[in-house]
């Protein structure tokens, strides 16, 4: 396949002045505890269809396209599971806070980032999603930032501006998603400006610094995401000729489409991976997401060409 087919991966980090200097971090800009708990493979899965470490939830949602299932994790899944390999309460964190901390940034990329109502839409679908959902997760001292220039802050997929990243997925009443792999491959303390509170030296031992009396700290979750969307011939070939110039027949009939793409058994595969840095603040009104960091790769080659799935 030649490279115009392959979509550039984006990201972005929301960064702010204020309560958090460094407000989302890069995935090298501070000391990760690695989780030994968050990672694995799905656990039990509960009375519903399994799609990798997904769930279905029960929850169907109608669009115009046709109605879903939104999906979930097991509550058993190992992505849920608090387990750094050192905890202080004396960092400002019980562990039943930090264990509902990661269930909140794991719940945010699993039902919202990644299986949004506006997955599939654009900025209109945005402007919709974030007003009635924002607040359920994001702090009010950056809500209003994650709600600017949507082509820019990417707080979810979705098709912002005038790029193309996701295409018309099936909907038949299931899942959009065919599978999905999420990991928590680490978590960390930082301070209000985005310093490791739990530095560990050179052979992974943490440091044992007397904590400032008064530190607020965050706790940061490394997340990674290997996503599978379910999408039909006609809208895969549409989708991909957008990004060659050319019409869904048009692919069909060239050399970019083989195999899955119009074999017209009408269901394939399109991949999503990445990471996100989420940080969780503790606020009057509960837990919140105070930084959040993402970047996220789509591969239209591996798309067309089925066989390289």
């Amino acid at each position: 396949m030649g490279a115009d087919l392959t979509i550039a991966s984006r990201s972005k980090a929301i960064t702010i002045t204020g309560l958090l200097a460094v407000l989302a971090l890069t995935a090298t800009g501070c000391s990760m505890l690695p989780s030994p708990g968050g990672t694995g493979v799905a656990g039990a899965v509960e009375a519903a269809s399994s799609y990798g470490d997904a769930v279905g939830s029960g929850e169907m949602v109608t669009t115009p396209s046709g109605t879903y299932e939104r999906i979930k994790l097991s509550e058993k899944d190992p992505a849920y599971n608090y387990a750094p390999l050192a905890h202080r309460d004396a960092w400002g964190w019980m562990i039943p806070e930090a264990t509902a901390a990661q269930k909140l940034a794991v719940d945010y990329m699993t039902q919202e980032f990644l299986d949004s109502a506006a997955l599939e839409g654009g900025d209109t679908e945005f402007s919709s999603w974030h007003a009635a959902t924002g607040k359920d997760y994001f702090s009010e001292s950056i809500l209003p930032q994650t709600s600017q220039n949507p082509g820019e802050t990417k707080v979810i997929l979705g098709n912002f501006g005038a790029n193309k990243f996701i295409p018309t997925l099936i909907h038949d009443g299931s899942p959009r998603l065919k599978d999905l792999d999420l990991d928590v491959a680490g978590s960390g303390f930082v301070d209000e400006n985005g310093d490791p509170v739990d530095e560990v030296d050179q052979n992974g031992n943490l440091i044992n610094e007397p904590i400032e009396a008064g530190l607020v700290t965050y706790l940061k979750y490394s997340i990674e995401f290997n996503a599978g969307y379910r999408v039909d011939d006609v809208n895969g070939a549409a989708f991909v000729g957008q990004h060659v110039g050319m019409t869904g027949d048009e692919v069909l009939a060239s050399k970019y489409a083989t195999d899955k793409l119009k074999d017209g058994n009408g269901e394939n595969v399109y991949r999503a991976k990445g990471y996100a840095n989420v940080v969780v603040a503790k606020e009057p009104g509960g837990l919140r997401i105070i930084g959040f960091e993402s970047k996220t790769d789509f591969d239209t080659r591996d798309f067309a060409n089925q066989d390289a799935v």
